[in-house]
C-alpha cells in the first residue's frame, strides 16, 4: 500500500524539487519517506502556477475526496496531512515519534526559506550589474598568463564573474590551449569564436579549483548561445565541480530547453534562470514566456530583470 509521499513523488514532483535545490537526500535519498514529505510540503508555496502543483493537488484531493487549496500544502500542514492522506490510503505512516516535531519548527523552516529567496533575489537584482565582467577584464589586462589573469579576477570580483559565452560550440577547458589564447588577445591577434569559448570556460574552472571552500558565483549569459552554456554546465556538473549558476535567459529561449539545463546542474551547480526583457519585447510577448516557464518550471526559482 503506498503511503503519501509514494503517491506524490512522480518523476516530475522529483525533478520540480531539483530544480528548486532540494538537499538529495529528500529527493532521492536517505530521509525518510515523511521527511521528503515534509520537504515537499516546505517548498510548494515556490511552486505556485505549475502544471506540477495542480497534479499534487488533484492527486490529494483525489486521495482525500475532497478539494483541496494550494494554500493548504505548506509546512506547518505537513504532520496533519501526511496522517490524513495516508489513513484515507490505509497505508502505514509511522510510529508515534515522527510527529514530535513542532509545528513551531516545520513555521520557522518554510519562513526561512522564503526570507532567503527574497534576499537573494534582491541581492543579485543589486548586483548583477556590477560584476566583474571577465571578457573586459582579459582585454584590459596586461598580463600574459592564465594564472596571472585568474589571479587578478579573483581579487577584483569577490568570487563573481559574468561571461557570455560566443555562438561557437562549447570546447572543453584545456589549459595549454587557453594559455595560447591569452597570449594572442595581449598581443593583439586575432582569435576563433571556439578559442574565445576555450578561454571563457577555462578561466571558470581556474576559479573553481582556486578555493575549493568558497562557492564561486558565475552569471552566464546564454541568450544567443545556449547550447553551449548547457554543455559548460553539464561538465562542471560531471566533474563535480561546485558553483553558483545564474543562467541568463530570455523570450526567445525555450522554456524546455532552460528546464533541462538547470536541470543538469544539480546540487552541485545549483542553478537559477535569470530573465532579461529585451527592449524589443513586449508586454504580452514577456508574459506569454513567462507564463510558459511557470508552467513547468518552479517560479519561486525564477528571477526577472525587466
Amino acid at each position: 500500500m503506498k503511503n503519501a509521499w509514494e503517491l506524490l513523488a512522480s518523476d516530475d514532483v522529483l525533478e520540480a524539487m531539483t530544480l528548486l535545490g532540494c538537499d538529495d537526500k529528500y529527493i532521492y535519498g536517505s530521509a525518510s519517506d515523511f521527511e521528503k514529505f515534509k520537504e515537499l510540503c516546505a517548498t510548494f508555496f515556490m511552486l505556485e502556477g505549475s502544471d506540477v502543483a495542480e497534479k499534487l493537488m488533484k492527486k490529494i484531493s483525489g486521495a482525500l475526496e475532497k478539494k483541496v487549496c494550494f494554500d493548504h500544502i505548506r509546512a506547518d500542514n505537513a504532520i496533519a496531512l501526511w496522517k490524513e492522506i495516508n489513513v484515507s490510503l490505509g497505508a502505514f505512516y509511522g510510529e508515534t515519534p515522527i510527529f514530535e516535531q513542532s509545528v513551531e519548527n516545520l513555521c520557522r523552516t518554510e519562513t526561512k526559506r522564503a526570507k532567503a529567496n527574497r534576499v537573494e533575489k534582491n541581492k543579485f537584482i543589486n548586483e548583477f550589474f556590477d560584476v566583474n565582467r571577465a571578457v573586459d577584464g582579459i582585454k584590459s589586462s596586461s598580463d600574459s598568463s592564465l594564472s596571472q589573469f585568474c589571479d587578478m579576477l579573483i581579487k577584483s570580483s569577490n568570487y563573481k564573474i559574468s561571461v557570455t559565452l560566443s555562438d561557437a560550440d562549447f570546447v572543453r577547458p584545456n589549459r595549454y590551449l587557453a594559455d595560447g589564447v591569452i597570449k594572442k588577445i595581449s598581443d593583439d591577434e586575432k582569435y576563433n569564436l571556439s578559442e574565445y569559448n576555450l578561454l571563457l570556460c577555462q578561466i571558470i574552472c581556474e576559479l573553481i579549483f582556486a578555493d575549493s571552500s568558497r562557492i564561486l558565483q558565475l552569471y552566464l549569459n546564454s541568450q544567443s548561445s545556449f547550447s553551449a552554456a548547457k554543455e559548460l554546465i553539464n561538465y562542471l556538473s560531471m566533474r563535480k565541480l561546485r558553483a553558483r549558476i545564474f543562467l541568463c535567459v530570455c523570450s526567445s529561449n525555450s522554456p524546455e530547453d532552460i528546464k533541462i539545463t538547470c536541470l543538469l546542474g544539480g546540487n552541485g551547480c545549483f542553478t537559477t534562470p535569470v530573465f532579461i526583457k529585451k527592449d524589443t519585447d513586449t508586454n504580452d510577448r514577456t508574459d506569454t514566456f513567462l507564463n510558459s516557464l511557470y508552467r513547468i518550471y518552479p517560479s519561486g526559482n525564477v528571477l526577472v530583470l525587466e
